[in-house]
């Protein structure tokens, strides 16, 4: 059961949204994320479409390669393919770079995809699933059964500028999503403000097939390492059905991941314990304002620091 309170989609969010005119970053994402938890290894495959210039990157760093003509069934120059089976519902995307890295990926979806709009028209989407399939990496031959997210975006995205808080139009804040997930719930929340406590601005809570909203939260970071990498972190929120969250999350490898020009995210995968239950997620952590320190972490400087040193 899905709450009538959330933003639905329809199978046409599969399409491009159409956006005309001459704005040159208007853009279209496509999110898909992976892990093997016991080998304490994540990823994801992000396919980056900007329809105004007929271009398109791809998570692996092949900038400027032909734009697929349409978002539900594409390949990419690089190896990369995405088929929609069902729409809203089951997807399947593969890999392959013919040297170190084969995968294959089925996304089937735990609840109906939940759209993002921040008070505005529908701009995203966000979906818990389950992610079955196989990676080969560097001969080593793993098997996925996971709980991850898929996500995609439309909208425009400016390689100039980090778009400001929109209460706060003077200050670039901090941005997160961030989301754990098991076969029985899940919880996905954004927030954005001044750190170390930042508020919900979007997010919902799934338990036992009923999924709700997000009414209030907060995630609060509470212990970074000196390159200024969140290791520690708690979420605490109420959905619309008066439910409360509370979780502890362990942040157990990190990827800085420079998404457009403009945005530069840390990727961490969590272990997380949500209200007595293991889980695994990531945690999304977007530096506005301030810059990210040391995208590759050296070893000499790898003793953590308190939050806000």
């Amino acid at each position: 059961m899905t709450s009538d309170h959330l933003p639905q989609l329809t199978p046409e969010d599969d399409l491009f949204h159409g956006q005309p005119g001459d704005d040159l970053f208007v853009t279209e994402t496509r999110w898909f994320g992976f892990a093997v938890p016991e080998r304490r290894l994540a990823g994801v495959l992000y396919p980056v479409v900007r329809p105004n210039q007929s271009i398109c990157s791809l998570g692996v760093h092949l900038w400027h390669i032909p734009m697929p003509p349409d978002l539900r069934d594409f390949e990419l120059l690089g190896g990369f393919s995405h088929r929609c089976l069902d729409p809203l519902q089951t997807y399947e995307v593969s890999y392959d770079d013919g040297v170190e890295l084969r995968l294959h990926l089925r996304y089937q979806g735990l609840h109906d995809p939940v759209g993002r709009g921040h008070g505005g028209p529908v701009s995203g989407f966000t979906q818990i699933c389950r992610v079955t399939g196989t990676i080969s990496l560097n001969g080593d031959d793993l098997r996925v059964d996971c709980h991850e997210l898929r996500a995609g975006f439309w909208g425009s995205r400016s390689d100039f500028r980090f778009p400001p808080l929109l209460t706060e139009p003077e200050h670039r804040a901090n941005y997160s999503d961030t989301y754990a997930a098991s076969a029985r719930s899940a919880f996905l929340i954004g927030t954005a403000g001044q750190e170390p406590t930042t508020t919900a601005h979007s997010g919902y809570l799934l338990r036992d097939g009923d999924l709700q909203p997000i009414v209030e939260g907060t995630r609060t970071v509470t212990r970074r390492s000196s390159q200024g990498v969140v290791e520690e972190l708690e979420v605490d929120a109420v959905d619309a059905a008066g439910r409360t969250l509370h979780a502890v999350g362990t942040c157990v490898n990190h990827l800085f991941m420079q998404s457009t020009p403009s945005i530069g995210l840390w990727n961490n995968a969590t272990r997380w314990t949500v209200d007595g239950e293991r889980m695994w997620g990531q945690d999304q952590d977007v530096p506005g304002g301030r810059p990210a320190r040391h995208p590759h972490p050296r070893p000499a400087d790898s003793a953590p620091a308190p939050v806000g040193a």
